[in-house]
């Protein structure tokens, strides 16, 4: 049985795509940016790994926290239109 996918649920799943797309670029740019940074700050880049792994983390926290901030803000801006 196949299950057709409505628009918006298409565009939902693109929109999802392309934030992990976005993740994934974010922390890759970091990753090769990261021997250039030790280098910099006169450090082995070994010893920054814990900097890339608190920023991913960091990254994975907020990406849903600012997902809900902007549902409760566009939800503030739809109440307040309607005063």
């Amino acid at each position: 049985m196949s299950q057709a996918f409505t628009p918006s649920l298409k565009a939902m799943l693109w929109i999802v795509a392309a934030g992990f797309f976005m993740q994934t670029l974010d922390t890759t740019i970091v990753n090769t940016a990261l021997p250039s940074m030790a280098h910099s700050l006169g450090r082995k880049p070994l010893e920054l790994q814990p900097v890339v792994v608190a920023y991913t983390l960091t990254m994975a926290m907020l990406t849903p926290a600012s997902g809900w901030l902007a549902t409760a803000s566009a939800r503030v801006a739809s109440t307040s239109a309607r005063f």
